[in-house]
């Protein structure tokens, strides 16, 4: 009982360390990184009247110019500068101020924007004062992160990991992005709850506390970011199938406890749940994960379609405007965050879904990997941004140096730690396995490191575990001088190991061939759909740009200079277009869009492989013209094919889909003479 205490209480007093020393490298690193980091400051009018005692309502930002300067930061974000408000002084805010409704982020972010009202009431309105807020969420992330580390090894090895999870860069550097930040401290909890619950038998009274706990921790995360969401299916599944002892013997207490978690949740999520339904843009980020930029970080591809080619929003806005358009030309210009564009940005990304479900699965694979083998600081870049002074970045060298040779190839270490816990215990090799697919897995949805940064606590762990277990089996020869014996008998160990192996095995490999002999037909039905559809040439009118550059624009229409409408007008139109080409050597062309600013240019490259003088390479490709009334994206607009003066008679027409939009399905398919040998479905590129 004594050792028990001791061990109890020694854990105690590291967790506190640890958290003092987050919290004021966390505090210090927002103070005096120099920089202003995004997370919608302009939505924290309803902060501000709170704080003033206004009540917690929308205030009308055109009645209030100071406190819309104040929260206005785009500026500095750009420069990389500090607020140049810092104080909102009460006297600023006008005595009458009309109120608006709240906008759909206000609603479903209720507890981020709560706690930003109740610290400012508390300490005045300046984005100076929210510097303690960043230095806790840091120090409850790293209490979360080595409690999951002590899941796994000892309290020395476990507090070292710690260590290099509060000093690593990608996680230090996005502290600052506070609302994307805020996620972190409830995901990692409720990993640890979840690590604990499999790990060590529980009472059904300790079970009861542990599922309302979860319920809540998941409840009010949902009021920060809805990403938090993903701990709901592990919960259950964990209670369900996965905590020691016989399933059946206890159900009516594993039921029990999900009542009470299921109760937990629903009523501390209450104010978020009720709003999900009023433009909530659940599957908006989803879509624009599936497209070309995140393929490439994700490393698939080897295909001749792309769903889209730029992380922008607008991008995601045209093809659902798009889609819209198909089943109502006359629909009219629709805005993100509405009820109208979520309920068809949902059967948009369940079209994508069902047509490539393949795709979809191998995202996810190469999620993990790079999870597992990539999320450690790089020599390119070892520091976080804005540290100089010389003793810390020493630190950080040396903690890169750390990583660079202890998990430089984690995924062969992730094997070997799976195997040792198989050999100890398969119920416990599954669940781990299965814990990484899922919440590695889901980071695929939108492979940034704004999603991923958290993450880095699973190769830390995997790297942590195996040199604990390393470690433990040294001491242990060396202590009694023999042959090691193994926790169970040698037979049943290596047959432990098989059976992880093989039925992990099939459990990776047989969902994902059998969605590709599934989405296979499907693909290619689709793409000669296209091939097949009614067209029309388009006469087009050759600029020159400069520098060997030409514009290839139609002349009744297929790219324009300017939008037929004012720009200051609701409009929109797309169509599809088709460019063959006989190339007998590789080719690279620009679509080329005109637009407001940077956010809302669609341009974008297209690389052709050759083709013979007898054989053509099709480029299909969506072009739109859209303006919007609201706030950005304002205004974009298709212009033309910009490429090589001398790869000028290698275009052997610009055609016209029609109708337009002919598909409910948009793609950019690229089609060498060859395509049909070419798979349809992703594949690993690296």
């Amino acid at each position: 009982m004594r050792k028990t205490t001791q061990k109890w209480m020694g854990d105690r007093v590291i967790a506190a360390a640890l958290f003092a020393a987050a919290f004021a490298v966390g505090t210090t690193y927002v103070a005096a990184w120099g920089r202003t980091a995004l997370f919608y400051q302009h939505l924290f009018g309803p902060a501000v009247m709170f704080a003033y005692g206004r009540g917690y309502v929308n205030p009308d930002l055109a009645q209030a110019p100071e406190l819309k300067d104040f929260l206005d930061v785009v500026p500095e974000i750009h420069s990389g500068t500090p607020p140049d408000i810092d104080v909102f002084p009460k006297e600023d805010l006008p005595e009458h101020v009309d109120t608006i409704p709240f906008g759909a982020i206000q609603k479903r972010e209720f507890y981020f924007l709560g706690t930003i009202a109740l610290i400012w009431r508390a300490v005045g309105v300046s984005w100076s004062a929210l510097a303690p807020l960043f230095g806790v969420l840091y120090g409850v992330s790293l209490l979360a992160a080595y409690g999951i580390f002590r899941l796994g090894m000892g309290r020395a090895v476990a507090a070292i990991c710690a260590m290099m999870f509060m000093l690593s860069p990608i996680h230090l550097e996005y502290l600052p992005w506070l609302r994307d930040y805020s996620k972190a401290p409830f995901i990692l909890g409720t990993l640890f709850i979840l690590g604990r619950l499999l790990k060590t038998p529980a009472t059904p009274r300790a079970l009861t506390g542990y599922a309302a706990f979860c319920g809540l921790l998941i409840g009010v995360g949902l009021g920060f970011r809805i990403d938090v969401a993903i701990g709901i299916p592990a919960v259950v599944l964990t209670i369900l199938l996965l905590l020691p002892g016989n399933p059946r013997g206890a159900f009516r207490y594993r039921i029990l406890a999900l009542v009470v978690f299921t109760a937990a949740f629903c009523i501390s999520s209450w104010p978020i749940l009720r709003t999900l339904g009023e433009g909530g843009n659940k599957s908006h980020p989803a879509l624009l994960g599936l497209m070309a930029p995140y393929s490439q970080r994700l490393g698939v591809g080897g295909t001749v379609y792309e769903l889209g080619h730029r992380y922008a929003d607008i991008e995601a806005l045209a093809l659902i405007n798009s889609y819209a358009q198909h089943f109502n030309p006359d629909t009219a210009p629709l805005m993100y965050e509405t009820p109208a564009y979520e309920r068809l940005a949902d059967a948009y990304t369940g079209e994508v879904v069902k047509t490539f479900p393949a795709d979809v699965l191998i995202r996810a694979y190469a999620a993990v990997l790079r999870v597992v083998d990539e999320l450690r600081a790089g020599p390119e870049h070892p520091i976080p941004i804005g540290i100089e002074h010389p003793p810390w970045t020493g630190v950080f060298q040396i903690r890169r140096l750390l990583e660079h040779y202890l998990m430089s190839h984690t995924r062969y270490v992730a094997l070997i730690a799976l195997a040792l816990l198989s050999a100890y215990n398969l119920r416990l090799a599954f669940a781990a396995f299965g814990l990484l697919l899922y919440f590695a897995g889901y980071s695929a949805m939108q492979f940034g490191a704004r999603n991923y940064f958290h993450l880095e606590v699973i190769p830390l762990w995997i790297t942590g575990f195996v040199f604990a277990q390393g470690i433990g089996l040294a001491l242990e020869l060396c202590t009694k001088g023999k042959r090691l014996q193994p926790l169970v008998p040698t037979a049943q160990w290596a047959g432990r190991i098989a059976i992880i192996g093989v039925l992990g095995s099939m459990a990776l490999l047989t969902p994902l061939y059998a969605l590709r002999v599934y989405q296979q037909p499907r693909v290619h039905a689709l793409v000669q759909r296209y091939l097949n559809a009614q067209r029309e040439r388009v006469a087009f009118t050759v600029t020159p740009l400069g520098n060997g550059k030409v514009l290839v624009h139609g002349r009744d229409g297929a790219g324009l200079e300017e939008l037929p409408w004012p720009r200051t007008a609701a409009h929109f139109q797309s169509e599809i277009l088709l460019a063959e080409f006989r190339n007998p050597a590789p080719i690279s062309v620009a679509l080329r869009y005109t637009s407001d600013c940077f956010e809302t240019d669609m341009t974008w490259n297209a690389a052709l492989p050759a083709a013979s003088s007898s054989a053509t390479t099709q480029l299909f490709f969506p072009v739109y013209y859209g303006s919007w009334t609201g706030y950005a994206p304002q205004w974009t607009c298709y212009r033309g094919i910009e490429m090589a003066e001398s790869d000028l008679p290698a275009l052997a027409g610009v055609y016209r889909l029609t109708p337009a939009p002919p598909f409910t399905l948009v793609l950019n398919i690229i089609l060498p003479p060859d395509w049909e040998r070419i798979p349809g479905y992703q594949r690993f590129t690296r």
